[in-house]
């Protein structure tokens, strides 16, 4: 089992926006605790008072965004990160999906 420092380290090393060369700056990126009920950054799930998630908060084009990332994407981004196939590499991409879809229906 892993110990929290190297989950939270996995987790922290993901790079949710592909790492583009945009003007962005990041003022803070780590795990807390939601303290009000959110939507993710990546799937646009729920996330709930009192659920364990990353947020990072940048700087682009002037103003301040802060994004919150689900318990539910946060594993993936540790799967990733100790990717031992294929599948454990792809389920942080399937997460992008359901939320470009989540996005598209919302559209409608």
């Amino acid at each position: 089992m892993r110990q929290p420092a190297a989950i939270d380290h996995a987790v922290l090393c993901f790079i949710p926006w592909g790492g583009d060369e945009s003007d962005v700056t990041t003022l803070s990126d780590k795990m807390v605790v939601a303290r009000k009920e959110a939507s993710c950054a990546i799937c646009f799930g729920p996330i709930m008072p009192k659920d364990r998630v990353r947020a990072q908060v940048q700087v682009y084009d002037g103003k301040v965004r802060t994004f919150q990332f689900c318990v539910v994407c946060c594993a993936a981004m540790v799967r990733r990160y100790f990717a031992t196939s294929a599948e454990d590499e792809m389920e942080i991409e399937d997460r992008y999906d359901l939320g470009r879809l989540a996005a598209e229906n919302k559209a409608l």
